[in-house]
């Protein structure tokens, strides 16, 4: 089974929304103002969509 974290340290990162926990994988999943987390193999960024 591959771990997420083999991915990741490959250059990709998974995006989430800070509050839901669900996973954003399509432009139609953003909206203005939304937090949201960004996980890389080495830890996490916290941002907010303009």
């Amino acid at each position: 089974m591959l771990s997420p974290l083999s991915t990741l340290s490959r250059g990709y990162s998974i995006t989430k929304d800070r509050n839901s926990g669900k996973i954003l994988n399509k432009k139609s999943d953003f909206n203005q103002r939304q937090e949201i987390n960004i996980l890389l193999s080495d830890g996490v960024i916290n941002a907010t969509v303009e």
